[in-house]
């Protein structure tokens, strides 16, 4: 127990300085890409005009006009952005984190230094568990805390903009928008994506561990092909075309692993969404009395073991 404790910083360490440039370049990337587009708008919008509720204004006059607008619906724009933001943000964690996984334990088997690995003290429960903790805790963590800088880097920008053309960012930006709301919104998503990735994350590590090549395919194709053989077994034992329940539970999945503000966010309309982003996160969390969550981990569970058992009897691809 005590060599675990001390081993496993070790190895997340490891996880991090082999992967740094998914985990913590990617969203600095992400990020920088989003302030890049709003200085894009400002140089274009210079020598053009903005539209706002379908009427053309200069730059200037567009953001006289945002000030007039009532607090409730600058909150709605404001929280919105925010929120888009962020979303995109989870997006892109979680392909980051599937080819991760998805190279976790294969890679190392592919260029032969698995066999350094395993010169060293530390057992196959704690490489796979590292691997997994990286991609449930650590690349999360570099994620939601540059999305929030990025976020603030965002507002503080256009804040500058508006000030520049004589408006008053408090009252257009500052006040409206509710920004630990939107922080706490964040930090929702990516458990929300975790409860709901955990057991593609447990299938791919398993995947990684069993495949001698070409581990991409056979974790997207196995699961497909199942549920394609399921589908034409019930068609042909009841003749109905209607079954695709094993279709539609991958598709689910996946979709709530991508897009975790889906379900919360669709309860709401765009007045409520920017009036109270952590009812969004209220209501994200009242997944949690899904079954199909606790179905999700027990999977988890047996997979994560699966690729543990497997690890230590396959040495090479």
């Amino acid at each position: 127990m005590k060599t675990a404790i001390k081993t496993t910083p070790a190895l997340l360490k490891r996880e991090y300085w082999e992967h740094r440039g998914a985990f913590r370049r990617t969203p600095m990337i992400l990020g920088s890409v989003f302030l890049a587009g709003i200085l894009i708008f400002w140089i274009t919008a210079i020598a053009t005009s903005v539209h706002i509720q379908g009427i053309e204004y200069t730059l200037k006059q567009g953001i006289q006009k945002m000030a007039e607008l009532p607090p409730d619906m600058l909150a709605t724009i404001w929280n919105g952005v925010l929120m888009n933001i962020s979303l995109l943000f989870l997006m892109v964690l979680f392909i980051v984190v599937f080819f991760y996984l998805l190279g976790a334990l294969y890679d190392d088997r592919k260029d032969g230094s698995i066999l350094f690995w395993k010169s060293l003290p530390v057992s196959d429960t704690q490489t796979v568990l590292s691997k997994l903790l990286t991609a449930i805790f650590l690349a999360p963590a570099f994620f939601v805390v540059i999305a929030a800088l990025a976020q603030l880097l965002v507002l503080v920008l256009v804040s500058i903009i508006v000030l520049l053309y004589g408006g008053d960012p408090i009252s257009a930006i500052w006040k409206p928008i509710d920004l630990t709301g939107n922080w706490g919104l964040l930090v929702a998503g990516a458990i929300m994506q975790l409860l709901w990735a955990l057991p593609i994350y447990g299938w791919l590590l398993l995947v990684s561990a069993w495949a001698k090549r070409r581990p991409f395919l056979q974790a997207v194709f196995i699961p497909l092909l199942a549920a394609f053989g399921w589908y034409w077994y019930n068609v042909l034992t009841s003749l109905s075309f209607t079954n695709g329940e094993v279709f539609s539970a991958i598709f689910t999945r996946v979709g709530h692993a991508m897009l975790p503000y889906a379900k919360g966010a669709l309860s709401f309309n765009s007045r409520q969404l920017g009036k109270d982003p952590l009812a969004v996160a209220a209501q994200m969390l009242h997944e949690l009395k899904d079954p199909a969550i606790y179905y999700g981990l027990a999977f988890a569970i047996v997979t994560v073991s699966l690729a543990i058992w497997i690890r230590r009897y396959r040495n090479t691809t």
